[in-house]
Parts: structure tokens; C-alpha cells; sequence
């Protein structure tokens, strides 16, 4: 069964469905395989406390394998992620933003951040964080982000990481 393999992974569309659902580009097909092709590019620089960092993927899905009739061949989407940060103080806090957007076939969504880092034994083992972000139309989510598949509105947020 291709759709419980083990090598299958989540593939959303830029409006985030994932196309392995019933459904999702017809009514009642299933999608069974597809061919995925990505180009990503990034980039990232850093001077007496700045860091500057960007990435850019453009994506085909098309051979699209399905039991019944699909409407379109071939699916594009592009995005991009724009970030600049700060060590207010070296080695303990830091303020960032950042920009995303996801521009695809089926949505066009984006996002805003602002936050701060805060480094209390001066490494990356402890750190705490507090961020602000605008969604608009978020195309993913996970139990990992703070945001949900097609959510539109302003986030705040904390956490404590530990690493070990």
C-alpha cells in the first residue's frame, strides 16, 4: 500500500492540504505518487553582531499517479525567508525579525516575526525566547509550531529550550 509506506512523508500544498488525502485536488481521488522536485538556495553573514540570512525553494509536483481524473498536470510554488538579528549583548540576548512567503498554485501566505533570545549561561544550552509574529493564510503547522494549518492572526509566544 503506497500510502502507508515508510518512506512517504508529509507533502502539503501551499494552501495546506496534504496531497495524499482523499480529496485534495478532486473530489474522491486519492493521489498515489507523485514526483517531487525542489531547488533550494541560502545564504547567511554575520559581522560584529549582525547576522543576515536568507533561503529561497521553488517546487514542481507533477506525475501525478491517481485512480481517477486530476484537473491540472503540474504544481509550482515558491517561497522565501529574509532574517536579521542582533547580540544586544554579546553572547546573552539577542533580537531578531524575520519574513517569510510562500507564494503557490492554490494560496499565497506569509509571516512577520520579531522576538528575542536570551542566553543566560552565555551558549546555546539554555535558552529563553519570547516572539511575536503576524500569520496570514499559514500554509503548515505541526505540533512543533505556534500556529495552526490556515491560521490568520497575531501570535505571541515563550519557551525554555534545554539541549543535552
Amino acid at each position: 500500500d503506497p500510502l502507508s509506506a515508510g518512506e512517504n512523508t508529509v507533502v502539503r500544498l501551499s494552501d495546506g492540504l496534504v496531497i495524499f488525502d482523499e480529496g485534495t485536488l478532486a473530489p474522491g481521488v486519492i493521489v498515489q505518487r507523485i514526483d517531487y522536485k525542489l531547488v533550494s538556495a541560502s545564504a547567511d553573514m554575520k559581522y560584529k553582531g549582525f547576522s543576515l540570512s536568507g533561503e529561497y525553494f521553488a517546487r514542481w509536483l507533477d506525475n501525478f499517479h491517481a485512480p481517477g481524473p486530476l484537473p491540472l498536470e503540474r504544481i509550482f510554488d515558491q517561497a522565501f525567508q529574509v532574517q536579521i538579528s542582533y547580540q544586544v549583548w554579546p553572547r546573552r540576548i539577542e533580537v531578531y525579525g524575520a519574513q517569510s512567503t510562500v507564494i503557490g498554485e492554490f494560496n499565497n501566505a506569509w509571516e512577520t516575526a520579531g522576538g528575542i533570545n536570551w542566553f543566560p549561561f552565555k551558549n546555546r544550552n539554555v535558552r529563553g525566547q519570547a516572539e511575536l509574529m503576524h500569520v496570514v493564510k499559514s500554509p503548515t503547522g505541526s505540533l512543533y509550531t505556534p500556529y495552526l494549518v490556515g491560521q490568520t492572526g497575531k501570535i505571541f509566544y515563550t519557551n525554555l529550550e534545554l539541549f543535552f
